[in-house]
């Protein structure tokens, strides 16, 4: 009667195992997971956190304009030398948000909060999450696309956030004007 162990070749798994390693398939990385990924989890998770961000930047936002409503011409506790040195003395001098600032803070916290936050997380984030789950896909139908989507969106919301320090300021009004 023979043994089960003559039945196998030695080491049959560590030989299968070597040539897995030998045909170069590694971990993608961070960069090739998360920011250029082309999953609709990954990129339903990135709006969603992104479009959070630009949520709570808006609130910051609508905190200074009822600072300013409530202590007109005060400078802003532990934030006004900050706004100051960024914004300048003419938007912030002493610490103090001015007329054009509160102006700006006004256009900026509505345009960020609808058009940055609420659409984006209510879409973006749970279409790109939910949608193809519930249809039964394997992911979205150009997923390239999506991700460029994704990343137009980000690049479009920086250049707002930026357009405070750019001389001139943000915008001072419109985001009424829409309608």
């Amino acid at each position: 009667m023979e043994s089960t162990v003559d039945q196998f070749p030695p080491h049959r798994e560590t030989a299968a195992h070597h040539a897995h390693e030998e045909h170069g398939h590694h971990d993608p990385g961070f960069l090739r997971s998360y920011v250029f990924s082309t999953d609709h989890k990954v990129i339903g998770i990135q709006y969603g956190l992104t479009a959070l961000f630009f949520l709570l930047f808006g609130f910051f936002l609508m905190l200074l304009m009822r600072w300013q409503i409530a202590h007109p011409g005060q400078p802003v506790p532990f934030l006004g030398p900050l706004l100051e040195k960024m914004l300048g003395p003419t938007m912030a001098g002493h610490g103090a948000i001015s007329a054009e600032l509160y102006n700006s803070f006004g256009a900026m916290h509505g345009t960020i909060m609808v058009f940055l936050g609420v659409v984006p997380l209510a879409f973006a984030a749970f279409g790109n999450y939910v949608v193809p789950l519930m249809i039964g896909a394997p992911d979205m139908a150009f997923p390239r696309v999506n991700m460029a989507s994704y990343q137009a969106y980000f690049l479009g919301g920086l250049v707002m956030l930026v357009s405070f320090f750019i001389p001139g300021g943000a915008a001072q009004a419109g985001w009424t004007s829409y309608s």
